[in-house]
């Protein structure tokens, strides 16, 4: 037994006890520490009443709790801890909780975040055909413009600006793009739903040529940008066909986005943002 002047002291004195034990593990649960000794391997166990520190050591936490339990000045909480008790009897229960409620967390966060974000189609349009509406977003390609559409070999396309056009490296750089986006795209013809991930990753410049940062600069997953009609950025989509008027580089994703929204919606789709193409998370 380790008397102090009070129960904060107490606590304190936990710590200094712990430090002083050659060990080979320990173990703490709010006040509770539990240890195994380097040079016999007992068990042993430091736990703060008051102004008292009360140690036990024995050859199993068996002995060691019933040690505990026999002392005539202690006695068990009625009010138990829930925290105390799910660690210390019922560790398996908590990691199988734990291993439920990530899953679901990430399924409804995924799947929440991807119904907040999407634009449904505009109202009394028909849905094109898929090959439409490809052909309608690859169409940007004609333009003048300092992003382009590209297919893949899987079918989904990508909006990208045009980093390595040598005719826009210059106004690029000089216009401050300090982020590097991507949007990619899956057409689902079965639901007339484009699923759209954003990636971006942080880009500077050294005499007119791109480098590219990674690590915690890269992002994949959706961005909650203001959605602007494509007009407001000097590029709109009416009627089937691309119209360009006074073109304002701003070099955002708006400015690459919007107008790829509208195309889509006005083409009788759903423009759906998702953070990962896995559909039965992603939606």
């Amino acid at each position: 037994m380790h008397t102090y002047p009070d129960a904060a002291a107490a606590e304190e004195g936990v710590e200094a006890l712990v430090s002083a034990i050659p060990r080979t593990s320990t173990s703490t649960t709010l006040n509770v520490s539990r240890y195994t000794r380097e040079d016999d391997q007992r068990r042993g166990l430091l736990v703060p009443v008051e102004n008292r520190v009360i140690q036990i050591e024995a050859d199993d936490d068996n002995a060691v709790d019933e040690r505990l339990e026999s002392l005539p000045f202690v006695s068990e909480n009625p009010e138990k801890n829930l925290t105390y008790v799910l660690f210390s009897q019922h560790l398996g229960v908590f990691f199988l909780g734990l291993g439920v409620y990530l899953p679901l967390y990430s399924y409804f966060l995924f799947r929440g975040g991807a119904w907040a974000a999407r634009f449904p189609p505009a109202p009394g349009v028909p849905p094109v055909p898929v090959e439409t509406l490809r052909a309608r977003l690859l169409a940007v390609n004609d333009l003048d413009l300092p992003f382009q559409v590209r297919e893949e070999s899987n079918g989904r396309l990508v909006a990208e600006w045009r980093i390595a056009d040598a005719r826009w490296m210059e106004l690029l750089a000089a216009g401050g793009l300090n982020k590097a986006h991507w949007i990619y795209m899956e057409l689902d013809p079965s639901t007339h739903k484009v699923r759209a991930q954003d990636r971006d990753r942080s880009v500077s410049w050294s005499g007119g040529v791109s480098r590219f940062g990674w690590s915690f600069s890269f992002f994949r997953g959706i961005s909650f940008s203001q959605y602007e009609r494509g007009a407001a950025v000097g590029l709109s989509f009416k009627d089937g066909e691309w119209t360009t008027t006074a073109y304002n580089y701003r070099f955002s994703l708006p400015e690459m986005k919007n107008p790829l929204i509208e195309a889509v919606v006005q083409s009788g789709w759903t423009f759906a943002p998702v953070i990962t193409f896995f559909r039965p998370i992603g939606g």
